[in-house]
């Protein structure tokens, strides 16, 4: 090991943490499907089965802090912290399964309420970056692309009018 020349900077650790949070939201979502029941007096319980497309917004925020230590310290010193913001968009195609019921109030009016779940194929997501404020040099670039797996339960209820 070779002495450190005199009048050299002390050397320095950094330590790094990054927390991110992310969000989905589908902005809409739309379904193609068949369904084959069963009727007894004015009630129609149903299955359903079918293909489903959803358009969703993802935003993800990450937020890295920092210290550094100089030795022979033992008190961290504060780095610069960063934020970055990337946001992307995706149109998903899957599956849809659902099950309801359907009740004829009369002859063109009716009500119904069904349980669907749809299903979509993880799917890479490619981020724009919003903001990225300085990083203290040497850190590394920030991460453009995620993989995402989006699966959506909902409840449905209508009424619907026969011509």
């Amino acid at each position: 090991m070779q002495p450190r020349p005199s009048g050299a900077a002390p050397r320095r650790s950094i330590n790094f943490t990054t927390t991110s949070t992310y969000r989905t939201t589908a902005d809409w979502a739309s379904t193609f499907t068949g369904r084959v029941g069963y009727t007894f007096d004015r009630v129609l319980a149903y299955g359903k089965a079918g293909v489903a497309v959803e358009q969703d917004g993802d935003t993800e925020v990450s937020t890295t802090t920092c210290n550094a230590t100089t030795p022979p310290a033992t008190t961290p010193t504060a780095c610069t912290p960063s934020t970055t913001n990337r946001a992307g968009t995706a149109t998903r195609y899957g599956w849809t399964v659902g099950a309801g019921l359907e009740y004829a109030f009369d002859k063109h009016w009716s009500g119904f309420v069904e349980y669907d779940h749809l299903g979509f194929l993880s799917q890479i997501i490619n981020f724009t970056t919003v903001t990225v404020p300085a990083l203290p040099a040497g850190t590394g670039a920030a991460v453009t692309t995620r993989l995402v797996a989006l699966n959506i339960d909902r409840v449905v209820g209508g009424v619907d009018y026969r011509f």
